[in-house]
């Protein structure tokens, strides 16, 4: 497929009943990109299969719960160092289905309280050192955001010759998630 002259995407694909589909990141898909994927893939007789991981964040609009009752399910995550202490709370995560903090810093994993972790990232992002800081709702990472920007570039604007943007939708030029770096500004 490409992008038409407004930037969405038209397709070119057919499928018939001996196509399987593959949508990974499918706790991401809403309900409008589910019913397109039914009517294209399923409506042909195709097979369509989801992949993805249930306690990744949800769709952006209406969510279909797609993942709530897979016919399968990994239960153990093997992405990291086996020794990995991020391994050793996502899995016990996973096994209790209930949110709990670690009471203290173990392996590569620190914890600190919301002061302390504030003033870390922030130092981290003005020295232009790689950090991340998890928080817990998306009102507290918009606000940690224009934080982190302040601490970066000071009380100005965005955008800012530098910034890192995420491209949100198909277009001439990029796809949706591309991660694009502002070289200049008119």
């Amino acid at each position: 497929g490409h992008p038409d002259e407004k930037g969405a995407w038209i397709p070119r694909v057919s499928f018939s009943s001996d196509d399987v589909v593959i949508c990974d990141e499918g706790s991401l898909v809403n309900e409008d990109l589910h019913s397109d994927l039914k009517t294209q893939v399923c409506g042909s007789q195709a097979k369509l299969l989801y992949i993805g991981d249930s306690y990744q964040l949800e769709p952006v609009g209406k969510d279909p719960h797609i993942l709530e009752q897979p016919d399968e399910a990994l239960d153990e995550v093997r992405r990291q160092a086996a020794e990995s202490q991020i391994l050793m709370f996502a899995t016990a995560l996973r096994k209790e289905r209930r949110v709990f903090i670690p009471q203290e810093s173990c392996g590569d994993v620190t914890i600190m309280r919301t002061f302390p972790a504030d003033t870390a990232f922030l130092e981290a992002i003005k020295n232009e050192e790689d950090a991340v800081c998890i928080v817990g709702s998306n009102r507290t990472r918009k606000a940690l955001n224009i934080r982190a920007r302040r601490a970066k570039f000071g009380e100005v604007e965005p955008p800012q010759k530098g910034d890192v943007l995420l491209s949100i939708s198909n277009g001439q030029k990029c796809v949706n998630g591309d991660r694009l770096l502002l070289e200049d500004l008119e």
